[in-house]
């Protein structure tokens, strides 16, 4: 039995911003934005992020990082972002109120989650319910919630150039994008909704 979202909560925020708006307000409009929800602790996987994100800005010039959440390694990955020469193009956005982290998802490109393993992953369920794709990793969890090649990607664990090359994949076409996007959201309706898990 999987666990539910509010999706219709999420869809109801997402569809009720202007999404050219809300990336002016971010300063993003001429850039494409990835983001990460999660706690900053190395489960999270995101030393993997940032080495993978210093290939891709090596093809897209114009990329922004969002990172929301806290936890106990923020220090030693913004210490990395800086020697990885990565800190104009991060956001360190820190812990945010769940609608907020939903606010800001109208302003993504693509969501990532390389998670060096998962229970669940929920943040990714709620990614897929704002129409978002996802790449994510092979480990139990994220691989029953991300389809490869459907609603996103699923790579290796700890394999960053496979994470930029995903990511490369997806930010080079916009119209994969939209259309991962809509099968994935169609994948929440059918899985992981509250009236889903109640039933």
């Amino acid at each position: 039995i999987y666990n539910g979202i509010d999706a219709c909560k999420i869809t109801g925020i997402t569809c009720g911003i202007d999404r050219h708006e809300l990336r002016n307000l971010l300063g993003t409009n001429d850039h494409l934005v990835i983001g990460i929800v999660g706690r900053l602790a190395r489960q999270k996987g995101h030393t993997v992020l940032l080495d993978a994100f210093a290939d891709v800005i090596k093809k897209f010039q114009n990329m922004i990082l969002f990172i929301i959440g806290d936890g106990p390694d923020k220090a030693q990955l913004q210490e990395r972002a800086k020697r990885l020469g990565l800190d104009r193009y991060i956001r360190w956005l820190g812990a945010l109120p769940q609608e907020g982290v939903f606010r800001l998802y109208t302003a993504f490109d693509v969501f990532v989650m390389p998670s060096l393993y998962e229970g669940f992953g929920l943040t990714a369920v709620e990614a897929m319910a704002a129409s978002l794709p996802v790449v994510g990793t092979r480990v139990d969890g994220l691989s029953e919630i991300i389809e490869d090649g459907v609603t996103g990607y699923l790579v290796q664990v700890g394999d960053s150039h496979g994470l930029a090359n995903a990511l490369i994949d997806l930010l080079s076409n916009g119209e994969k994008r939209k259309t991962m996007g809509e099968r994935g959201r169609e994948k929440v309706q059918r899985k992981f909704t509250m009236e889903h898990f109640a039933q």
